[in-house]
């Protein structure tokens, strides 16, 4: 949701520090701290269940039909990652994955993995300029593409002896995807520390160009637990259930809370590759899915179709929604269509790791919620609201700037290593990213979280249209235009204890009320017009 410019490190007095620590009122959820080993690779953590699940569907590419057991995608994860090999990737480097969602993106995320090498996700419909910046700026090593995008990077990477790999036909000066696995499989994955960067994803630099966030193994193996592992997971996926991946793995919602979490839990992913509401409920009903995530846009198309049906989604037992906030009057258009479904919201960002809070109803043992929250903060992780001008802790029911401190934080931005240890240290962030929100009534903004951070908002307040989704239906208003704020979020402060993780925070701040007009959208919104 935002990016990094730099780290700028803060030392504080311990005696300072430690005062700061006593008087913060620090919120954790209502789910109990479980023990999570991120001392392992992440994809050593993400097959955990493998002698439980070797035979089940794995992923199925909802395209072809084509379906893959959890043993064949390990052998292939590893047929990749002997591929890559071969082709001069090792520890250290990074393969940009500029790909729709397939199975070959797992294929390639997985296999890179095992060399130690990060993957960076791309939008393969980006312009050719910004591909090409955010494979130079990442360091990119090795290009896997489609079709569509080829003709983007392929004079790019000739004039830069970065291999190109296809995976949907040959293309000259190309390899394909169906050669780099036609290598033996890796006999031994490279030696992995826990704090390896093992993903790259580029977040929206609305501030600025999109920056690089660099999470570990232990980053996403900690965020990927604190949803779906202990006795009562926050998300509860089933061995036995059907999770849709329709949303883009290359951004990290879906990669983190889709493909990783139901790879963990040993769910069957069922991959496609476009929203196209159709297709989506044919799928749907051919795959029995059982778990939906979605954004607000999609939430939006299915409320307000006549072509769905409450049979049509019979099957769909949990609706995740995130990426967005979602209002009461939405959810309840939406739940006459899913009767069956719990839906619930998340909230997160790239720099998070992603998750910071999740939804309790989707709980194994389910917490009552209130319609348009964003849930608690996640488990083994502590949340903390202090005055975005004093740094002052503040307590319950009280709108400031976010704190969160955990071990699924990034472990920093590219080429901006801060001289000291940030898990010891206050430090300032530079610009993240810019946040707009819509509202019907009132011009000011708020974030709420479940016996945490609330604010007294009545339904007709709740937000319009949501954020970081720049130039999508989300960005149209469904109601009578009155007020609208936006704002720059701004990473600013992260405090820890003497040990353990740094804390990461974000404010608002450039606030800008005004009556919101076409024109006026248009000309003051970075996003682009609303109406």
């Amino acid at each position: 949701m935002g990016s990094v410019d730099a780290a700028i490190a803060v030392p504080v007095p311990a005696a300072e520090e430690k005062a700061v620590e006593e008087k913060a009122v620090v919120f954790r959820s209502k789910l109990p701290d479980i023990e999570i080993d991120s001392s392992m690779a992440l994809h050593t953590y993400c097959f955990g269940k493998m002698g439980e699940v070797a035979e089940r569907a794995c992923l199925v590419d909802g395209l072809t039909g084509a379906s893959y057991t959890y043993a064949e995608v390990e052998s292939l994860s590893r047929r990749a990652a002997s591929g890559l090999r071969a082709m001069g990737v090792g520890k250290g480097d990074v393969v940009m994955s500029l790909l729709r969602n397939c199975p070959e993106f797992a294929f390639t995320f997985l296999g890179a993995a095992r060399l130690g090498a990060a993957t960076t996700t791309a939008n393969p419909f980006y312009t050719p300029h910004e591909v090409h910046r955010q494979a130079e700026a990442a360091g990119a090593r090795l290009i896997v593409t489609e079709a569509c995008a080829v003709e983007k990077v392929r004079e790019f990477a000739a004039e830069r002896g970065i291999p190109v790999v296809t995976v949907d036909g040959r293309f000259d000066g190309c390899v394909e995807f169906a050669e780099l696995i036609a290598a033996e499989e890796l006999e031994a994955d490279a030696d992995i520390h826990p704090d390896d960067v093992v993903a790259l994803p580029y977040s929206s630099g609305t501030t600025g160009l999109p920056k690089g966030v660099m999470l570990t193994h232990r980053s996403l193996i900690t965020s990927v637990a604190q949803q779906v592992d202990g006795e009562n997971p926050n998300l509860y996926f089933r061995k036995d259930d059907v999770v849709l991946c329709l949303l883009p793995l290359f951004h990290i919602y879906s990669l983190n809370s889709v493909l990783l979490a139901g790879l963990r839990a040993g769910s069957t992913i069922v991959i496609m590759r476009k929203f196209d509401l159709g297709a989506l409920v044919d799928l749907v009903r051919r795959y029995v899915i059982t778990i939906a995530p979605f954004v607000p846009p999609i939430v939006v198309e299915i409320a307000k179709s006549p072509r769905v049906t409450a049979g049509d989604l019979a099957s769909i037992r949990m609706v995740m929604s995130g990426a967005a906030p979602m209002g009461k009057e939405l959810q309840d258009a939406f739940m006459a269509k899913i009767p069956n479904a719990v839906l619930g919201q998340g909230y997160g960002m790239t720099e998070a790791g992603p998750v910071l809070a999740m939804c309790l109803a989707f709980a194994k043992e389910p917490y009552p919620v209130k319609s348009g929250s964003c849930g608690t903060v996640v488990r083994n992780a502590e949340l903390k609201i202090v005055d975005p001008d004093t740094g002052a802790a503040l307590g319950r029911n009280q709108p400031g700037e976010i704190c969160i401190r955990g071990e699924q934080i990034m472990k920093g931005a590219p080429h901006t290593a801060p001289a000291v240890d940030l898990s010891s240290h206050f430090f300032a962030v530079a610009a993240v990213g810019c946040i707009a929100l819509v509202f019907a009534k009132y011009g000011h903004l708020s974030f709420e979280f479940e016996a945490s951070l609330s604010h007294a908002i009545s339904a007709t307040s709740q937000p319009s249209c949501g954020h970081a989704t720049p130039l999508t239906p989300s960005w149209r208003l469904r109601r009578p235009r009155r007020t609208a704020t936006w704002a720059n979020v701004v990473l600013v402060r992260a405090c820890t204890a003497t040990r353990g993780p740094a804390w990461l925070g974000y404010r608002l701040v450039t606030w800008t009320k005004f009556p919101v007009g076409p024109s006026t959208l248009a000309a003051k919104n970075p996003f682009g017009p609303c109406g």
